[in-house]
């Protein structure tokens, strides 16, 4: 979730981030990237029907690296 709403520099042009990198000290992209923006913000959009006592939880990566599946269902129990 961060990827859509923070991490800005990664959305930037290369010239925004090349004056915000000698401004500010900010870090340099990584080696292997070479074009920027290296983040989009287009959100990819799908719809699910849920069925009673079904529900859908809605997390970035950094909830599953914490918690198992079981784990987040009985979070929300």
């Amino acid at each position: 979730m961060t990827r859509a709403f923070g991490d800005a520099r990664w959305k930037w042009s290369n010239n925004t981030l090349k004056k915000c990198e000698k401004g500010f000290s900010g870090k340099p992209a990584p080696g292997n990237v070479v074009n920027p923006p290296y983040l989009e913000a287009t959100p990819e959009i799908e719809t699910y029907k849920l069925q009673e006592r079904e529900f859908l939880i809605l997390s970035s990566d950094g909830l599953w690296n914490h918690l198992s599946n079981d784990g987040a269902v009985e979070a929300v129990g």
